[in-house]
């Protein structure tokens, strides 16, 4: 009931009084999971993310899935911790590998961290996965603006769509 009552409280952007509730959920029942990740959403959608991620990793210390390790990366991600989003995004993708967003931010950091290889491995994972087809036009985006400022980049595009085609997308990206 508690629970249910927070979610209302949460649909109206009453936060305060969602998370009352949510603890109390979480304090009835302490082997609920979920109660932990709708305190961890709450706080989320109230700005809070230091407390959303110790609501998260605690629901993921009784159960780890995607879900929760993938919000656990992207909360690190967005709050510059890339090391431990590295971590976390590895774990997401080890719970299911056909989730294409994981990949391609962990692409983004190894490339960051310069291991090129594996980073263009995770990139193509994405492009593979990419069902909405958002990496074909960032990449043609970037390719535009590239060549737009650097015309004589188009000889290095073409070296790497001939040198391997299938992974062109990755590498451009």
């Amino acid at each position: 009931v508690h629970s249910n009552i927070g979610f209302v409280y949460s649909a109206k952007k009453e936060y305060e009084q969602a998370l009352e509730h949510f603890h109390v959920a979480a304090e009835k029942a302490p082997e609920n999971t979920q109660n932990l990740i709708f305190l961890g959403g709450t706080y989320l959608a109230m700005g809070d993310q230091a407390k959303a991620m110790e609501w998260y990793k605690k629901a993921e210390e009784k159960k780890s899935d995607f879900y929760v390790t993938n919000q656990i990366a992207d909360i690190a991600r967005i709050s510059n911790d890339y090391k431990t989003a590295e971590v976390y995004y590895r774990k997401a993708i080890g719970h299911d590998a056909t989730q294409p967003l994981p990949h391609l931010y962990l692409g983004t950091f190894l490339a960051l961290d310069k291991k090129d290889d594996e980073a263009i491995k995770h990139c193509y994972k994405f492009i593979q996965l990419d069902k909405e087809k958002v990496a074909l036009s960032i990449a043609k985006n970037l390719i535009k603006e590239t060549l737009d400022k650097a015309p004589n980049a188009e000889e290095f595009f073409k070296e790497v769509i001939t040198s391997n085609p299938d992974e062109a997308l990755a590498h451009f990206y």
